[in-house]
């Protein structure tokens, strides 16, 4: 819901930057030199930002090379035999 107002301030704010009369138009102080805003950060190339690559993963779902994980190796215990118990004595 954020997401697209914080894009269009980031494209207005990127107009500003390379728009001057935009610049000047928000800001009358625009053309002194005191004058700091975002606008002026980023046109002087002030803006840290992280630099990552793009990682492309090919789906192999899509592909039909889809390989289920084998599933994992459970323990198991023989419930019918607890240990210190004897097997049932076949009394007639």
């Amino acid at each position: 819901m954020i997401s697209p107002l914080v894009v269009l301030l980031y494209i207005f704010i990127v107009a500003m930057a390379a728009s001057p009369a935009i610049h000047h138009f928000i800001h009358p102080d625009a053309d002194q030199s005191s004058h700091h805003c975002a606008a002026t950060l980023l046109s002087h190339g002030q803006v840290d930002a992280a630099s990552i690559g793009a990682v492309v993963v090919r789906p192999d779902l899509l592909l039909g090379n889809f390989i289920l994980p084998a599933a994992p190796e459970l323990a198991t215990a023989d419930y019918r035999l607890m240990p210190g118990r004897a097997p049932p004595s076949h009394r007639a």
